[in-house]
């Protein structure tokens, strides 16, 4: 029997990793080599990440709902980046933390609060794109509609936002890539409390917003730096996640562009392809855990102390659980098919309270993009290929929009086309 863990990490008997992370191949397209690894080597050491490698659904779904398996570990970066925050801790602290980010991001109305802000930032986001010359999709529609909305959920002027992003990059960056200075990171970090801390201090907001009525209610019921810890880590997911999303479903799109004037105006179908994009290309593709005690995964003995990678991404594609699981379907998710566990915002306690949130952006953003434009075309540099270290998105999406001349069915405010 191979074991692994502390004081015994080769496992792999002499055989090569069944993934080279290193290849240019695996990082434009990791597909072919998920799959050869759920086939023939689910679960195994990796000596280059340091870390026992999981690929397929079952096993990815009991690293993360089991509780042998554990998210506290104290230099994890994320717990440098942001501080002690529940994407780092467990028991009662966590519960806390889970519940105020449940209370902050999964309420019913979310979906609501982010069509009442759709005219004045998705829409004009959109009525400002070119029509008929060639834009970066990235830069001019995923990026402004995910800061934008954000922003206006938590009711912050766009000064504060802009300087709140500028302290988020760095932060986001060592998360992503560690080639940042960690004190360099500390001191972004501080000054992003200062300004949350202000903000808390002094109201969100002249105007009522559907986050910023919330973390006032909050404030006599969290200590107030896991308040603004757990204010950071929203705001830094908030963008990014919608940002990657919505920049992978637009590159998605242009493989299926007859589906344009449905999602117009087929709300259901706009929510289906928002979340078969998170199964079929979600911006985030692993997450690590760590083993609490010994336990067995997948045939292997693993020790107490052990780092669990777990692959998201590939656990989407899993044949055993998805009905053709290589194919983009668009009505995967509709009303009445069967629920299938998309693993892309977790599983168990640890499941990303923000997936109603990020859901509802990406599903608006195709909307109001589909109400606006009747095509959208690929430019002659267009670069839809998906990169990335951590969130992964096109680094470049240069697409061409052609207006509509008339509604796909009715025609939705906020969306003209200037």
């Amino acid at each position: 029997m191979t074991v692994i863990g502390q004081g015994n990490k080769a496992g792999n008997g002499g055989q090569a990793e069944p993934i080279d992370f290193g290849s240019a191949a695996f990082r434009t397209d990791p597909w072919p080599a998920y799959a050869s690894a759920r086939r023939d080597r689910p679960v195994w050491w990796s000596d280059r990440l340091g870390q026992l490698c999981v690929v397929r659904h079952a096993d990815v779904m009991r690293v993360l709902t089991d509780p042998v398996f554990t998210v506290e570990y104290p230099f994890k970066r994320t717990r440098q980046a942001f501080g002690e925050t529940l994407l780092d801790i467990d028991g009662a602290r966590h519960l806390a933390q889970r519940r105020a980010a449940q209370h902050l991001l999964g309420f019913e109305g979310v979906a609501a609060a982010v069509a009442g802000l759709a005219p004045g930032i998705i829409g004009a986001t959109i009525s400002g794109l070119p029509a008929g010359r060639p834009v970066d999709a990235v830069a001019a529609l995923a990026e402004p509609i995910a800061r934008g909305v954000i922003r206006g959920l938590f009711g912050i002027d766009a000064e504060t936002g802009d300087r709140l992003a500028r302290h988020l990059s760095r932060v986001s960056r060592y998360i992503e890539t560690a080639d940042v200075d960690l004190g360099d990171v500390v001191e972004d970090r501080r000054a992003l409390e200062a300004e949350i801390g202000r903000l808390i201090d002094e109201g969100l907001s002249p105007r009522p917003a559907a986050l910023a009525l919330r973390v006032q209610r909050m404030a006599s019921e969290l200590e107030r730096t896991q308040l603004m810890r757990l204010m950071l880590l929203m705001m830094a997911a908030g963008v990014e996640t919608p940002l990657s999303a919505i920049a992978n479903a637009l590159a998605v799109l242009l493989d299926h562009r007859h589906l344009i004037d449905r999602l117009a105006v087929e709300p259901s179908l706009a929510d289906s392809f928002a979340l078969e994009v998170m199964r079929f290309q979600p911006p985030q593709h692993d997450t690590t855990r760590f083993v609490r005690g010994h336990t067995m995964l997948g045939g292997i003995e693993v020790r107490r102390g052990t780092s669990v990678r777990v692959f998201l991404a590939s656990a989407n594609r899993d044949e055993s659980v998805f009905r053709a699981a290589d194919r983009f379907d668009p009505e995967r998710f509709l009303p009445g098919r069967p629920p299938v566990p998309v693993l892309s915002f977790g599983a168990g306690r640890h499941a990303c309270p923000g997936r109603p949130l990020a859901s509802a952006i990406i599903a608006e953003a195709l909307r109001r993009l589909a109400g606006g434009f009747q095509d959208i075309r690929p430019a002659e540099d267009c670069d839809p290929t998906i990169t990335g270290e951590g969130f992964r998105r096109p680094q470049r999406l240069t697409l061409v929009l052609d207006p509509r001349r008339r509604p796909a069915t009715a025609s939705l405010p906020g969306a003209a086309v200037a």
